[in-house]
């Protein structure tokens, strides 16, 4: 199972999964897990921003897949409105899922 929280800065999303991944003894994967080393060492949205996530997110979603299917992963994201990058990122969470053997649905957003 892949539960997505998806919302905008500030509204609960790693409190929540935090809490959810307690109950549920699964794994976190906190957005900011993936962006940090691209906010530290790139400039926002550049190209080498998009690159650097696309590789971290690459090495974690490879590291998902290795977990075995009986663990939960909870992931993080920030996905408002329509961008190329926004629908990119869902892609790439689609195709997570379905390689891990999970149904995906975009169900709702977190607001504040």
């Amino acid at each position: 199972m892949i539960v997505v929280l998806n919302g905008y800065p500030g509204v609960g999303k790693l409190t929540i999964g935090q809490e959810l991944i307690s109950k549920i003894s699964g794994r976190l994967l906190d957005i900011h897990s993936v962006y940090n080393v691209a906010f530290a060492l790139t400039e926002f949205k550049s190209p080498e921003f998009i690159e650097t996530v696309e590789k971290i997110e690459a090495i974690a979603h490879d590291l998902i897949l290795r977990l075995p299917a009986e663990i939960p992963v909870v992931l993080t994201t920030v996905l408002a409105g329509s961008s190329d990058w926004g629908d990119a990122e869902w892609q790439r969470i689609v195709r997570l899922g379905r390689e891990r053997g999970s149904v995906v649905r975009r169900a709702y957003t977190l607001r504040s």
